[in-house]
């Protein structure tokens, strides 16, 4: 079984989506390979690719310590065995998965909401739900500040 851990600076991510990188252990804790969040910095399609990036690499499953509801959902949909702990030092893998604080998550209700999911959705939801890809070449795409912020940040919304 291959576990995909969030990490930050060499510990578990305090949020799922913000690791810098994913690590992809076996049963024993060895390392399998590492690869960068392709969600960080990508916008509203970013997380689709996170899901996928962990497919990819043939995740069985995942360690969080917070995780929001609808990347919740995208890992249930797609079959990936959700583990919850309150912990994110443990020098090894097997540690970690013995601890008697973690949880498998089998619904929502351990989940974050969104703070930014309801502003995104009045403002017009993401640009992907438009049916279009590279939101900065497309006239209804507009960042909340200005498009050079955009650019910087690659933060895609659209204007209603």
């Amino acid at each position: 079984m291959i576990t995909a851990l969030p990490i930050v600076d060499n510990q578990l991510s305090n949020h799922f989506t913000k690791a810098h990188h994913f690590v992809f252990v076996d049963d024993n804790g060895a390392l399998i390979c590492s690869a960068p969040n392709p969600s960080l910095g990508a916008g509203c399609s970013g997380k689709k690719h996170l899901v996928d990036m962990l497919l990819a690499n043939h995740a069985d499953r995942v360690v969080v310590k917070n995780i929001g509801a609808k990347m919740l959902s995208r890992l249930f949909e797609s079959k990936i065995e959700v583990l919850m702990t309150d912990k994110g030092r443990r020098s090894n893998l097997q540690g970690l998965l013995e601890d008697p604080n973690v949880t498998r998550l089998v619904d929502l209700s351990r989940a974050r909401t969104s703070i930014n999911f309801d502003r995104k959705q009045f403002e017009g939801g993401c640009c992907e739900q438009h049916g279009h890809e590279n939101a900065l070449e497309n006239s209804c795409c507009q960042s909340l500040d200005s498009l050079s912020r955009q650019r910087k940040n690659h933060h895609r919304y659209c204007k209603k």
